[in-house]
Parts: C-alpha cells; structure tokens; sequence
C-alpha cells in the first residue's frame, strides 16, 4: 500500500514539475524587461505639461513592477518632442521602435501624435495620446484618444454659458490650423441649434503675444461673451489683453488653466474665466482614485493635476491589455497583439466621472466633460460647476 502512495506521489510530482517547467519556459521566452516609449515635452512651453505626464507615468509603471505580476518589469523610456516639433516626435518615435524595441507608445500633441503614428502603423504599435484634442487625430488606424476631441469641449460650455448667462452673441478666437478650424466649425454648426450667433471670430497663429488690434474689432460687435478656443499661452495673453482694453464679460476657454496662462495673465486677471475639460477630483471616493491621489502625493509632495490623472490611465490600459494577452496565451510584447486587446476590451477602469473609460473604434473616447472656474491661485484652484457628457464626435461642415 506505502509502495502504491509513493508511486501516486511520485506521478503527481512528475507532472507538476512537467507543468511547473511548461510555465517557466514560457515566462522564460519573454524578454526580462518591455520597454514602453512616451514622447513628452520634456522642453518648450509646454514642459510644465511634460512634467506632469511623466511622473505619473513612472508612478503607474513602477506600482506594476511591484506588484510582481507580470513575469518581466516594464520601463519607461522618455522622448523630447520639445513642445510639439513634429521633426523630433518621429525621431523620438524612430529610435523608441528601432533602438529600444516598443510595443506600446504614450503621446499627446496632434502633430507629434500623428508623426508618431505614421510610424507604429508599421509594426502594428497601439500609439495612446492623452493630450491632442483636433478631430485629424480620429479615423486613424492604431491611435486611441482617451480625451474629448475639441469640439467635444467646446459645445458643453456653449451650453453652460446659455445657460449661466443667456448669451445670445457670441464672439470666438481660435488657431489658425486644424486643431482651431475643427473647433471653429463645429461652434458654426451648433450655435444656431442652441439659439445664439457668433458676431465674431479671430483665427490667429499659435504662440503670438499680441492680439490687441483683433480685439478691438471683436469689441466692436459687442460680444455677450468671449469664447477663448484658443490653448496654452495664447489664452493667457487674451484674457489679459481683453480685460485691459474693457471687455469684462464672461470669458471661457477649454483644455484647462495652466501655470503659464497663469503667469501672463496673472491670477486676479484671470479669475473668474470658466472652463471645459476633464475634471479630476482628488476627493472623489473610488478605490483606484484613493490609491492614485495618495501614491502620487507620497512621491511628488504634491496633489495630481487632471493630466497627471489621465496619463497613470494610460499605463492602467497597458497593464489590463497585457494581462488580455497573456491570458489568452500570446505575445504582450507584440504591439498588434496589444492593440487587438484595446479593441476587444474597449472598457477600462478611469480616475473621471463613475470610474469607466470606452475606447470607440473611432478613436474617441466616452468621457464626462466639467465645466469649472477659475478661482485664483494654482491650476488646480477651480470651482467645480456641472458635468456634461459631450455631444458624439462627428464630422462637420466648414464654416459657411
């Protein structure tokens, strides 16, 4: 009967160990280490921007490899794009594929996304931008935007300021390029369905610090309110040239205020000036909230800014499609076998709204947009208003 037992327990152990090597050598195909790429402005205006994105990047990456989970570490390797040169994005982007081997790239700008992605698309690379907000970023095979598209943002606070202050002129400025024009023409498109005109619009270039002679013609039509389509500096500038030149109605903008903005125009100029945009809030009760508000102020002895919080998402993405792959037995390191997880998950866990994200196969994104204001002090000192949930994303037609 002992001779009998010891032969079972021999079996068993035979087969275990058979299974424990099967396991073993396969952990052992991958690699000790998947590299991911985020091309960033690490330089330029937007550094500030760049700065956030990274550190909760790190963040999320260095809270999987603790975890253990994966049979490999990830690491971040970091590309300037220098605030949106489209030349260095596709450099930055070249040696993330050639040198280091990516299978999953983080990126954000419209220009330095799409030079981005005219490379992953050879090797099948899902290219995740957080940032970029011009409709030229959808209908574009492996890029997934996980922020509203412009006009996404812009028609919710169209909406609040009808609401808010029953405007029924309007005056807008916005860049002179695709990302302005596509914002430019969904507001002529929706402005008539909500009952107000735009008296007025200003393109300008990006990056220009002096909009006094255009100001004063918009004046002239007398506005009930000031849309700012406008991002980043100019914005600061406007409301700062505006308000000295005596226009004091109600200003809004969108994509958030910045430190910079904040800077050139100065606090007391700009409070008061609403908002669209994500809104991350760092007292919201969800359990992946909690955790990512607490990490990141442990680490950076500071409270996460809204883009900080979108980026960690863009590593939670990356982590949920690696355990997709490796559960059906593939490849994680493989961007295809990555971006086929994107579309078969297409729901994924959010720091915004009731915590659940969905990646469209347009490349937009299901996300709630607040309105806020601005209250003085830091970016993150806004007065939380109302949340909309955007219009769908659509084509629309120039401006008549």
């Amino acid at each position: 009967m002992k001779t009998r037992w010891h032969a079972i327990i021999l079996v068993v152990l035979v087969i275990a160990f058979f299974l424990g090597g099967v396991c073993l050598s396969h952990a052992k195909d991958f690699p000790k280490v998947m590299k991911i790429g985020h091309i960033a402005a690490m330089t330029g205006n937007w550094a500030w921007a760049g700065k956030w994105k990274t550190q909760a990047t790190r963040m999320a990456i260095e809270q999987i490899n603790a975890s253990g989970e994966f049979p490999f570490k990830l690491e971040l390797v970091v590309v300037d794009h220098a605030s949106g040169d489209a030349k260095k994005a596709s450099a930055g982007m070249r040696k993330l594929v050639d040198i280091y081997h990516i299978p999953y790239v983080i990126s954000g700008f419209e220009t330095v996304t799409l030079a981005a992605r005219e490379i992953a698309k050879e090797q099948g690379i899902p290219v995740m931008n957080g940032g970029g907000v011009a409709i030229a970023l959808l209908n574009k095979t492996y890029i997934h935007n996980t922020r509203p598209m412009a006009p996404q943002l812009a028609i919710p606070m169209l909406r609040y300021l009808i609401e808010k202050h029953n405007v029924k002129n309007i005056a807008i400025t916005y860049w002179a390029e695709k990302f302005g024009e596509g914002v430019r023409d969904a507001t002529y498109y929706w402005a008539p369905k909500l009952g107000v005109k735009i008296v007025a619009d200003m393109s300008h270039q990006p990056l220009i610090t002096d909009f006094r002679s255009e100001l004063a013609k918009v004046k002239a039509k007398k506005p009930d309110a000031l849309c700012i389509w406008s991002i980043g500096n100019d914005t600061g500038y406007i409301v700062k040239q505006a308000k000295e030149m005596g226009m004091n109605m109600p200003m809004a903008t969108i994509m958030g205020i910045n430190p910079v903005m904040i800077e050139i125009a100065g606090e007391e100029t700009l409070k008061g000036i609403y908002d669209s945009s994500l809104y991350f809030d760092v007292t919201n009760d969800l359990p992946l909230v909690k955790e990512f508000v607490e990490s990141y102020k442990a680490k950076y002895h500071e409270l996460p800014e809204r883009l900080a919080a979108n980026y960690y998402e863009l590593v939670i993405i990356l982590r949920d499609c690696i355990r997709h792959v490796l559960k059906k037995g593939g490849d994680p390191f493989k961007g295809q076998q990555l971006e086929d997880a994107i579309q078969e998950i297409k729901t994924f866990p959010s720091l915004y709204g009731e915590g659940q994200m969905k990646l469209k196969s347009d490349g937009s994104i299901v996300k709630p947009v607040a309105i806020t204001q601005f209250m003085g002090g830091t970016s993150r000192d806004v007065k939380y208003i109302k949340e909309f949930m955007p219009p769908p994303n659509q084509p629309y037609p120039k401006r008549p």
